[in-house]
């Protein structure tokens, strides 16, 4: 699920979210796919700090999983995570949920150009002992706007400093599997 509201400040991007979460998945089963976000800036690069996803199962319990990953699509725009020819490589994030929240930071600088990136959040079901049988696993990005976060890069003197980016997104489309 993918909600908006106002702009934060002076260039656009837009993020469409698709629902690609199973029908169902085992307990301790890894890699399980959840959503997939496009990012899109519209006039300028961009450099992606952290995405912040809300768990929104039934009933939403923190326990039911073990970590949050995000993948960046080999351009194929299909989930396939591992290390090889056509596949997603390794998590470029991966965090736990805590109150509901996880947020995903990418290790490195992530560069987003104007033809877009994709990318995809997938969860590490917990184990039998914490993730309860029945529960629904769902995540979204509640608020595009807050919860998507560029970096600027402003060179002072010598020193490189990094602050927040003034983007935001100005359309944000859910969409479902």
């Amino acid at each position: 699920t993918i909600s908006t509201t106002s702009p934060l400040d002076d260039y656009e991007a837009t993020v469409t979210g698709t629902d690609i979460s199973p029908a169902e998945a085992e307990q301790t089963q890894q890699n399980v796919p959840v959503l997939k976000l496009l990012i899109d800036p519209l006039e300028t690069t961009v450099t992606l700090d952290s995405i912040k996803v809300h768990a929104v199962g039934s009933p939403r319990d923190d326990n039911d999983v073990g970590s949050v990953k995000l993948f960046l699509d080999d351009g194929d725009g299909t989930f396939e995570p591992g290390v090889g020819a056509g596949l997603d490589g390794d998590p470029i994030a991966t965090t736990t949920v805590a109150g509901g929240y996880a947020t995903l930071n990418p290790t490195a600088n992530e560069t987003i150009s104007t033809a877009g990136k994709t990318y995809f959040i997938a969860v590490d079901v917990g184990s039998v002992i914490n993730a309860d049988d029945g529960h629904v696993i769902g995540f979204e990005v509640e608020n595009p706007s807050t919860d998507i976060v560029f970096l600027d890069v402003d060179i002072t003197g010598y020193n490189l400093n990094y602050t927040n980016q003034k983007g935001y997104i100005t359309q944000a489309t859910p969409t479902a599997n």
